[in-house]
């Protein structure tokens, strides 16, 4: 069978190098390439990306390729940026594109669709077909100051190869559904469907990860109003391991039944996560509509569990749904919560965007299984990802020689090459090792805390499993801010943190809580 082919639609300028650096690639040359690597390595069934610039050869009349290239295509990237907006060209390309599929419907074209923005560009300033699609963002920042993950020919932020994998990951997946029994590919993570997520290694023995340790989030279903966020959080949570329930294809009864399929479901939940728009949902026959229904549910939960369940709740201050999907007035997320349940005092409530509600979510999900929880022995044969900075090179070693005496092998960093070769070594250690550790004698205090962060999703660094143990080694010299962060380091990014300033080399006794256990030192 042939691999499913990607159009990517972009403004030519969005791709231009800077004049001083001419042999820098291109925003979206760097993306397409990026995205390739990352499909194939993901294994067989990966798409093919099309890109005019490649396959357009000076004899052919531009419109008649482009546009056999846009029908020949089974999903559609569109780079979105304010160039973008402004070409008409690039609108004719969606256009094409949604009349080739026009007989699955505006929802079956939507969800072969893929937004990556360059921008933060309003819905109502939006083509209709990519108005009810937040997509990927290609930028960090506020409106109108955004930077650029990646421009003038390097990374201009460390997020930038984990945002790639995510979409590199989502359209491997639906090229996978693609090339088996669905016709019509799974929605985009902007409108995510009931699907599967891609399918997982098993686990190998000794090694735990959240879907190995079953974490089950409870999913409240949603009014109407909130579907498509329902849908994209979905997408988000199952692409990360986790155990939803009630399951996604499964309503809650609407006749006879609703309490307890409720309280059963969230009897197999370690917390509920519940999306609030204007609505209550549907009235079953023996209770109240869903969304109070659920939230009240989930609070008796809350009331009689010991094990610290709780529920996170988003209603969004604003919402879309004013004419011509302006938004309509703001509101305070506790006043909506308020008008379906009562606020509890251990309820998380977010009303951002809906992007920013889901790192909220993940941030508050990556320690849940994790707590009082006893970290797995690290095995003879392990690997451990040494990470150090530029000038801890020494110490970093001798941390590694001691980890060679329990039996351990040690990755390290690499430090020669250009910045892009450091980077893939960096990443690809990140996603393999089985444990890591990050070294800090001579690095600052913002190194520390800014790698640290990079460890609370282990799922957005392209892993297949949780890390068995995040390590933090202060080596010296002394420093107070060292001694603070040993003693009170971030639970969701650090596990074990030891404080190693007064040895001037590590031994292998002194990183034995790190490994857990003592063993017999390799003769």
């Amino acid at each position: 069978m042939d691999p499913i082919q990607i159009f990517i639609s972009y403004a030519r300028a969005d791709d231009e190098v800077p004049p001083d650096v001419p042999n820098a690639k291109g925003s979206v040359n760097f993306l397409r390439d990026q995205l390739n690597y990352g499909m194939k390595q993901l294994g067989p069934g990966y798409p093919t990306i099309w890109r005019d610039k490649e396959k357009v050869e000076p004899a052919h009349q531009f419109n008649p390729v482009i546009r056999a290239a846009v029908e020949a295509s089974s999903l559609f990237i569109a780079v979105l940026s304010r160039n973008w907006l402004s070409s008409d060209y690039c609108r004719q390309e969606l256009e094409w594109f949604a009349n080739r599929w026009a007989a699955e419907g505006e929802e079956g074209v939507r969800r072969r669709l893929v937004v990556v923005a360059l921008h933060h560009i309003l819905p109502d300033e939006r083509p209709p077909l990519l108005r009810d699609q937040e997509g990927y963002r290609f930028y960090v920042g506020d409106p109108g100051s955004e930077q650029a993950l990646y421009s003038r020919g390097v990374f201009q932020d460390a997020t930038c190869l984990n945002v790639i994998h995510t979409i590199g990951s989502y359209l491997w997946r639906t090229a996978r559904d693609m090339t088996g029994s669905f016709s019509v590919p799974r929605p985009a993570p902007q409108t995510p469907p009931a699907a599967a997520p891609a399918p997982r290694p098993p686990e190998p023995a000794g090694r735990t990860g959240p879907a190995a340790r079953g974490i089950t989030v409870y999913l409240a279903k949603p009014a109407a109003d909130m579907r498509q966020a329902y849908l994209r959080v979905a997408e988000e949570l199952k692409g990360r391991g986790y155990e939803l329930v009630p399951p996604l294809d499964a309503g809650i009864p609407i006749e006879e039944g609703a309490n307890a399929f409720v309280a059963e479901a969230l009897g197999r939940a370690k917390l509920s996560v519940h999306l609030l728009g204007a609505n209550p949902g549907y009235k079953p026959e023996d209770s109240k509509e869903i969304v109070p229904l659920q939230l009240e549910r989930a609070a008796a939960r809350v009331g009689a569990d010991g094990a610290g369940f709780r529920r996170i709740i988003w209603a969004p201050k604003v919402m879309e749904g004013g004419a011509g999907g302006a938004p309509v007035a703001e509101r305070d997320p506790v006043d909506v919560l308020t008008g379906f349940d009562r606020q509890l005092p251990d309820d998380k409530v977010d009303g951002s965007a809906l992007g920013r509600f889901v790192d909220f979510l993940l941030q508050n999900l990556a320690n849940v299984g994790r707590e009082g929880e006893e970290l797995p022995e690290i095995a003879p044969e392990a690997r451990i990802y040494v990470y150090h900075r530029v000038g801890d090179e020494r110490y970093a070693f001798q941390l590694a020689r001691a980890l060679v005496k329990r039996q351990i092998e040690p990755l390290l960093p690499a430090t020669q090459g250009d910045a892009g070769e450091r980077e893939v070594v960096h990443r690809q250690y990140m996603i393999n090792c089985d444990a890591i550790v990050l070294c800090w004698a001579n690095a600052s205090e913002a190194w520390a805390k800014a790698t640290a962060n990079e460890l609370k999703d282990w799922a957005a660094l392209g892993r297949q499993r949780n890390f068995l143990c995040r390590g933090l080694v202060a080596g010296p010299p002394e420093d107070d801010r060292k001694t603070y962060l040993v003693e009170l380091p971030p639970k969701s990014e650090i596990d074990v943190a030891l404080d190693l300033t007064g040895l001037q080399e590590p031994t292998p006794e002194a990183l034995d809580p790190l490994v857990r256990r003592a063993r017999p030192a390799a003769p």
